[in-house]
């Protein structure tokens, strides 16, 4: 029996230096959890955003984009000047004075996408067209006077809008060339509100005519007289229905979340929309190389309808950690029939106000690592 204890003891030593030492799992620093939650409920302001039609149609900087003086855009130019000199010639009947010219176009250059209807889905109203012609006439007889105006796209003619008979007295006249004449001073010319449309590279005056009557220029055959044209175009910018389009806001929310952890956001906003249009809002998220990031969930609680105000949320969810460095709105902008040919004005702006990012579930952050 005394022999055996110093045998079971060092039979005991040997499994325990083979195992090791157990250690107890409530004591485990190696398997501590390392991530906590904190601003649970937190709201961070983000600062408000107010959008003119101006902005989001991109209509300003263009030489013949003008706004009047109630705010409304419109498409203003005028024609190369026409200042001739016209010798009478001696026929009988109706007699044709030569009018000899070479036609200057007017060229536009750059054209803003809204207006052009080239690679967006919504396009401009643009048939309302005015043309304005002024003559002056130094000729002591009266006459009529016959022309086009042309529509270039890539120097070859793309539409031809014909104005006949325009009488002519001795001095200055005016005339206003519409798609149907209401008033009195008005002259129809078929198809004009068409001119525009699809946007042309340029317009002229060209074709010009003028007619007299032999007994009214009998006792002026031979005498050279001038004659000056002046012609300027005008048309309101309108809307058109069932269009759409959609553009981006970044939103500078002066929040840096790349290094922490969200399981959802709120995005809170107030809005004022002056604008016609309706608005849809949806939003991403970008890193901070400016590239958006996949896998961010948005949803939006309402549209913004035109001319209302009110609230909505837009809600960013993600299956891992929401981590991001900017919100950028994006905005679906879609019309309907109420507001066919509605003039676009300036002073109309859509406002993002009173705007919050909600953390609901707070941010979860980790406390080994540097961040």
């Amino acid at each position: 029996m005394k022999r055996l204890i110093p045998l079971l003891a060092a039979g005991i030593v040997l499994v325990l230096s083979g195992t090791g030492c157990i250690v107890d799992s409530r004591y485990d620093l190696s398997k501590l959890n390392t991530e906590m939650t904190v601003f649970k409920g937190a709201e961070f302001p983000v600062p408000s955003v107010s959008l003119t039609l101006g902005d989001l149609l991109q209509l300003d900087g263009y030489q013949f984009i003008k706004v009047a003086q109630n705010g409304d855009y419109l498409v203003q130019f005028d024609l190369d000047p026409l200042d001739v000199q016209v010798e009478i010639p001696d026929s009988h009947g109706e007699v044709h004075i030569p009018l000899a010219y070479q036609p200057v176009p007017y060229s536009f250059g750059n054209v803003p996408d809204f207006i052009s209807g080239k690679d967006q889905q919504f396009e401009a109203d643009l048939s309302d067209m005015t043309v304005t012609l002024e003559v002056e006439s130094a000729i002591p007889a009266s006459f009529t006077a016959t022309g086009t105006v042309q529509t270039l796209v890539k120097d070859a003619v793309k539409g031809t809008f014909h104005f006949d008979n325009v009488g002519v007295n001795p001095g200055k006249q005016t005339y206003y060339l519409k798609e149907q004449a209401k008033y009195s001073g008005e002259i129809s010319v078929p198809g004009l509100g068409n001119m525009l449309i699809p946007f042309p590279d340029a317009v002229q005056l060209n074709n010009l005519d003028l007619y007299a009557n032999a007994q009214e220029v009998s006792g002026i055959v031979g005498n050279t007289y001038g004659l000056s044209f002046r012609t300027h175009v005008e048309t309101p910018i309108c809307f058109s229905e069932n269009h759409r389009m959609t553009m981006s806001v970044p939103l500078d929310a002066e929040l840096d979340l790349e290094e922490i952890g969200l399981k959802r956001a709120i995005l809170n906003v107030i809005y004022d929309n002056d604008i016609p249009l309706n608005f849809t809002l949806s939003a991403y998220a970008l890193d901070a190389e400016g590239k958006k990031i996949d896998g961010v969930k948005a949803e939006t609680s309402d549209p913004i309808w035109g001319g209302t105000s009110g609230g909505l949320v837009v809600e960013l969810t993600t299956q891992g950690d929401l981590r991001f460095d900017q919100i950028v709105l994006e905005l679906t902008i879609s019309s309907d029939s109420r507001i066919a040919g509605m003039h676009i004005n300036q002073n109309q702006v859509l406002r993002l106000r009173d705007m919050s990012l909600y953390l609901p579930d707070g941010i979860q952050i980790r406390l080994d690592t540097e961040n």
